[in-house]
């Protein structure tokens, strides 16, 4: 959680509203959506690792 409010404060972008800003296209909102994915992928894979 911490990481997780330390990049919204970071971004300046809530996760929410950034799927739709992602329409827009500007390219800091896909870097932002990008990166947020990572985690999210980077997180199930080591709960998966850590669970087996």
């Amino acid at each position: 959680s911490l990481l997780f409010g330390i990049g919204w404060g970071i971004a300046g972008i809530c996760p929410g509203p950034a799927v739709a800003i992602l329409l827009t296209g500007r390219w800091q909102v896909i870097v932002f959506m990008l990166a947020m994915l990572a985690g999210m992928l980077l997180f199930t894979a080591l709960e998966t690792r850590r669970n087996h």
